[in-house]
């Protein structure tokens, strides 16, 4: 009778020691899993604003592009009450959804220091405080 009593090997049960080294591993897994979609949704929100800075850096340098050329130092902040050079429309404004951006836009001479019928333009975009893009280029008289 003992002889039926006895299990085989395959019969026997998960030790505890077997549950706990598998949770364990399901554990490391998962805060992986949890870490790289972190990951994405925070690159993906990186690449959103930088899109967005970018979008009205260059909207902006086309604004200034449209306005008559201002021989003389300037610069403007939006949403800001800007303050155009003389002869400027000014009627612009920032743009809808762009709620926690910031831009600066200013002219200078250029680099050389040297009178030329030449400026520096610059669009300094920051978005929450947080500095995103800076574009440079330059506009001709």
């Amino acid at each position: 009778m003992m002889a039926n009593l006895r299990m085989h090997r395959s019969e026997r049960g998960v030790s505890l020691a077997e549950v706990l080294v598998a949770l364990v591993i399901l554990a490391f897994v998962g805060v992986a899993v949890i870490a790289g979609v972190f990951t994405s949704i925070k690159s993906n929100e990186t690449a959103r604003t930088r899109i967005s800075a970018e979008s009205l850096a260059r909207s902006e340098i086309e604004f200034v592009y449209s306005q008559p050329y201002v021989a003389t130092n300037w610069t403007y902040i939006l949403p800001d009450n800007p303050s155009y050079p003389a002869g400027w429309d000014a009627t612009h404004s920032m743009p809808e959804g762009y709620a926690g951006y910031l831009i600066t836009v200013s002219a200078s001479e250029n680099d050389s220091g040297t009178k030329s019928s030449k400026q520096k333009i610059t669009a300094a975009v920051s978005y929450n405080g947080s500095p995103v893009l800076t574009i440079v280029t330059y506009q001709a008289q």
